[in-house]
């Protein structure tokens, strides 16, 4: 065999070696490709853990619940501590009418509301997807009970005519009161129906003393 007819032979075949290399390469390479690629193809829930929300007594609470690729499936709302279920979509299961879910499509986001919020109100809620296994995702719900406190001894002795000044104040408030009630016995007291009586009203954002009233009483 002539000696330029093996050296052709060679060639061929360190090129069929190298040939089966590249390929065996590309080949491994999309496994790892498709091994470290997830598609998830059904309804999941954005986030992670357990979602905090803090409000205050009386005031409006937005549970959040985010999700995504929902298709036809259903979300409802579930008060864990009864396994209650408060809405499903729209639709609302309960007689209090303070609970409300609404859906806002361009963010995906199912809310919801409750209104007017009690101190009762606190605590896990459940936003459940309609799938099989179930998808959830739970928001715990704080509530904040401000605190009043009169300032000064509970019991008062003055004489008849002297100016007697009364001072509440307000702690830990989320949100500043725009006004301070006051009560003598059971009896709220209008001060533009009473001659020498006045009401002052500031507030501190300084401290944990969001605001404070007096009432003032002058002969």
């Amino acid at each position: 065999m002539p000696a330029q007819y093996k050296f052709i032979l060679f060639l061929s075949f360190i090129a069929s070696i190298l040939y089966d290399l590249i390929l065996a390469e590309g080949n491994s390479s999309s496994l790892a490709i498709t091994q470290s690629t997830t598609f998830i193809t059904g309804p999941y829930l954005e986030g992670n853990g357990i979602t905090n929300v803090t409000t205050q007594i009386s005031t409006h609470a937005y549970l959040p619940c985010k999700v995504k690729q929902l298709g036809n499936k259903s979300v409802s709302w579930v008060r864990v501590r009864d396994d209650h279920i408060l809405t499903v979509d729209r639709m609302t299961f309960i007689a209090d009418e303070r609970f409300q879910s609404f859906f806002v499509e361009s963010s995906g986001i199912w809310t919801l509301q409750i209104k007017y919020v009690q101190a009762r109100d606190a605590g896990l809620y459940e936003c459940q997807v309609s799938t099989e296994p179930k998808v959830s995702a739970r928001v715990h719900l704080h509530v904040v009970v401000p605190r009043t406190e009169l300032i000064g001894d509970p019991d008062r002795y003055v004489k008849a005519g002297s100016t007697v000044i009364f001072r509440c104040v307000v702690r830990g408030a989320l949100e500043q009161p725009s006004y301070i009630i006051w009560y003598h016995g059971s009896q709220q007291v209008y001060v533009e129906n009473r001659r020498g009586w006045k009401v002052q009203f500031e507030r501190d954002v300084e401290s944990d003393t969001h605001s404070s009233g007096s009432l003032l009483r002058q002969q």
